[in-house]
């Protein structure tokens, strides 16, 4: 085994991760943004619910409440078609450049590198795209029993 003065160990480890393969900077910023977007338009979308809930139990007069509601469920159901949006959107490009993935040779090891990358893609996005989904689906169904009684 060489042995290395302390001094040249760093440099040495720093030229090993600096040679390993780094996504684009243009992948990262893509994930950023679709991250906060997704990010952002669930917590507001979640916002907006805890509104609504809160408006529907308020002691307010019934017509202001009524006119109200629907805002805010509004509010909510396009934060969350936003945020599933997102979520679809990152799954998507990251579908993609698996399927365009440039390799030479189809082994079990480049294999399953894919694979641990597009599972932990889901893995990350997946929470969210449930989160979105019942946002969504809870102030859908609430719009409509609305429109229901008001007809």
């Amino acid at each position: 085994m060489i042995s290395l003065p302390f001094s040249q160990q760093p440099f040495l480890a720093a030229n090993a991760y600096l040679e390993l393969p780094r996504p684009y900077d243009g992948e990262v910023f893509l994930s950023i943004a679709l991250a906060s977007i997704w990010l952002t338009a669930t917590l507001i979308s979640y916002g907006a619910l805890l509104m609504a809930l809160k408006t529907r139990f308020s002691r307010r007069a019934p017509a202001k409440r009524n006119r109200r509601l629907p805002k805010i469920l509004r509010v909510s159901y396009r934060q969350g078609l936003l945020a599933l949006v997102g979520v679809v959107l990152y799954l998507g490009y990251y579908i993609y450049r698996f399927s365009v993935y440039p390799t030479r040779s189809w082994d079990a090891e480049t294999v399953a590198r894919m694979g641990t990358g597009l599972a932990e893609t889901a893995a990350i996005a997946g929470p969210f795209a449930v989160a979105a989904v019942i946002s969504l689906g809870a102030s859908l169904i609430w719009m409509r029993r609305l429109q229901r009684v008001a007809a």
